[in-house]
């Protein structure tokens, strides 16, 4: 069951709907208090136990301080749902920008990679790098800058154990120890060179215009590997 959008409260004037996901819905709105605009997460659906998987984003993407990582403001509730307030980027994702000339491309994917690093530095495996999960920013002076988003599956990097959403994720995006893992095999989903191998898709589908083996159905890419892979 979904909720209706949110008032706002006396904290936060929601100005439009900016996109809606499995589980939680995006709105651009104006925070009253210190008078910017931001993005805020809201939590669709009214089940508690969804609530801490959705605030386990907010933590983790929190832990990571750099330029290219999306700064998170806050948490709290919205008419008793949990939100997550973020920086409001006014901008398309990488996934919409093929038609730049490939040196800003280039320089626009070392920028996502320094974002990347950033956070394994800070000992969070993202899982779900691409194209569409880093949003860009059109600065004054006409440059482009990304932001790297949506951490919402992201794992500690010394976990050890694999996650309960091991396999949550973008099958086309996802390094060949993953989805071994969605098999019921291998031991730990893999670790930061995953995050590598998924940026490399993400460059390849941005300078190419398409994704390697694109032509292979989902059901070959889900196919068994051989177990020596």
């Amino acid at each position: 069951e979904l909720l209706e959008p949110p008032t706002g409260g006396e904290r936060y004037a929601i100005e439009a709907l900016l996109g809606r996901g499995g589980m939680a819905s995006v709105y651009r709105a104006f925070d009253r208090q210190l008078e910017r605009r931001v993005a805020l997460k809201l939590l669709d659906r009214p089940h508690h136990s969804a609530a801490e998987p959705f605030l386990r984003e907010a933590r983790a993407q929190a832990r990571v301080r750099h330029d290219n990582v999306l700064e998170v403001y806050e948490t709290g509730e919205l008419d008793g749902r949990p939100y997550i307030a973020m920086r409001y980027v006014d901008g398309p994702t990488l996934l919409d920008l093929a038609g730049l000339p490939l040196e800003q491309k280039l320089r626009l994917l070392a920028d996502v990679a320094e974002g990347l690093h950033a956070a394994h530095r800070a000992g969070l495996l993202h899982r779900d790098v691409k194209p569409s999960n880093v949003l860009v920013e059109v600065q004054a002076d006409g440059r482009y800058k990304p932001y790297v988003a949506d951490f919402g599956i992201a794992t500690a990097l010394d976990s050890g154990a694999p996650s309960a959403i091991a396999f949550a994720g973008t099958p086309a995006f996802m390094a060949p120890e993953r989805l071994r893992q969605g098999e019921g095999r291998g031991d730990g989903g893999g670790d930061r060179r995953s995050d590598v191998y998924s940026l490399g898709v993400s460059a390849c589908q941005l300078l190419t215009g398409s994704l390697p083996g694109a032509r292979r159905p989902l059901s070959e890419i889900l196919a068994p590997l051989p177990a020596d892979v």
